[in-house]
């Protein structure tokens, strides 16, 4: 663990506030290349990528997009896209739900949650499995 990000955890335990807009500081300096644009929710601060989940940097903003949903594990790409356009541009294949594999659009609903948008093709499939 790089000595940088335990300084940060150590402080954020011990000193809370300063530490937190600190650690959103250095973390963010460090994290360059894994920006992913304006944050959605509050519309004010960078959103940045890590490894299990996108955050905005914001102190006041708790948007947070996971980067593994329905057990498949989204690209940078589809993140940014998810996050500055609020939607996946293709449908993401390898989702995995109760009953199979499925692929699906991934949205970003108005709660800013994630949602799925279903072709019509899948849509039909879909209803003559429940009948």
């Amino acid at each position: 663990m790089p000595l940088w990000l335990f300084l940060c955890i150590l402080g954020y335990f011990l000193f809370y506030d300063k530490s937190k807009k600190l650690c959103n500081e250095v973390i963010s300096l460090h994290s360059k290349k894994y920006r992913a644009g304006i944050c959605p929710k509050c519309q004010e601060q960078e959103v940045i990528l890590y490894q299990k989940v996108a955050a905005c940097t914001s102190e006041a903003c708790d948007f947070k997009l996971w980067t593994t949903i329905a057990k498949k594990k989204l690209t940078a790409t589809q993140l940014k896209e998810i996050i500055q356009n609020g939607r996946t541009s293709q449908p993401v294949k390898g989702l995995k739900g109760q009953k199979g594999s499925f692929e699906a659009t991934i949205v970003l609903k108005e709660d800013f949650t994630t949602g799925f948008e279903f072709s019509e093709m899948d849509r039909l499939q879909l209803t003559r499995q429940k009948n």
